[in-house]
């Protein structure tokens, strides 16, 4: 079993900040695209999120978004995920795209 130490976890964490905002300037500053800080909307989902009285969250199994290997999100997950890029498209670029039903997509799924 690997655990990363406090030092590590914290060098990690930093690494994740960085890279992040480099994606973020990229996409704004460079090359005027539409762009979605995936990893705060991961963390909100974490904390739980609803659509249509659904209620999905990070807690294992029950909570929906996060597939059986507690990593990949769930068919739900991906609904959710993606309706966040479709609003950042529909802002950047006054488009109308459709937001999908994320109630429309199964959570998690035994084997």
């Amino acid at each position: 079993v690997f655990v990363l130490n406090a030092f590590e976890s914290g060098r990690a964490r930093a690494a994740t900040q960085a890279y992040n905002s480099h994606i973020e300037q990229m996409a704004k500053q460079q090359f005027n695209l539409a762009f979605v800080d995936a990893n705060a909307y991961l963390g909100q989902i974490t904390k739980g999120t609803y659509f249509d009285a659904i209620s999905t969250n990070a807690s294992f199994i029950s909570g929906g978004a996060f597939s059986l290997d507690g990593v990949h999100l769930t068919p739900r997950g991906n609904a959710l995920a993606a309706n966040e890029f479709i609003k950042a498209i529909n802002s950047k670029y006054n488009t109308k795209i459709t937001v999908v039903n994320p109630g429309q997509y199964k959570g998690v799924t035994f084997p």
